[in-house]
């Protein structure tokens, strides 16, 4: 990660209250697989403001955010002390930061997108482990405006991870936890 885009993050956590932070839903592609998720060791990959991370810890996941940003962090770890929630945290930058092989039972990797971790991705699940990721894809409609570094191809993620189980995958425009839409791909597939 350049420099440029860790300033970006932590400038974009700068005005984090100084107490636990108000509650942020999961991502609607969580709730749908939450139940194939195994509940034991889960890493959320650029956990952000953690409300997967959160909502996984609530229902006795042992959890393992890492993000660059220091801010959220330091918001995450008051907020899970505040709930009593048991939420390991890492202050990491994902391109040098390397995943522990044969560690986790499942992967959550939501709206970061990072080629360069797949193999990574892949060799941390244990055997059964479950990946959640759901990436924006280029939109068509779009496509001279998008940045390719930020965007997967049109079935770029379900070919990364195609000799797997695949539990589900969809590929469009989706709605978000909010009202917003975007084009994603997302993918729920179990590592053999």
């Amino acid at each position: 990660m350049t420099r440029f885009e860790q300033e970006k993050w932590q400038a974009r956590y700068a005005s984090l209250p100084s107490g636990p932070l108000p509650p942020k839903p999961a991502a609607r592609w969580l709730h749908r697989w939450e139940g194939v998720i195994p509940r034991r060791r889960v890493v959320d990959l650029a956990v952000g403001l953690g409300g997967n991370a959160f909502h996984l810890a609530a229902r006795g996941a042992s959890v393992l955010g890492i993000d660059v940003s220091e801010r959220a962090a330091r918001a995450l770890r008051r907020t899970a002390l505040d709930r009593g929630l048991k939420l390991e945290l890492i202050v990491a930058d994902l391109d040098v930061f390397p995943l522990p092989p044969n560690r986790f039972d499942a992967v959550l990797c939501f709206f970061y997108l990072n080629r360069r971790l797949f193999p990574q991705i892949r060799d941390s699940l244990k055997p059964g482990g479950v990946l959640l990721m759901e990436a924006f894809v280029t939109d068509p409609q779009r496509a001279e405006k998008d940045q390719p570094g930020y965007r997967l191809a049109e079935r770029e993620l379900l070919a990364a991870f195609d000799d797997w189980e695949i539990l589900d995958y969809a590929e469009g425009i989706h709605r978000g936890t909010g009202p917003s839409q975007a084009a994603t791909a997302r993918i729920c597939t179990r590592k053999p």
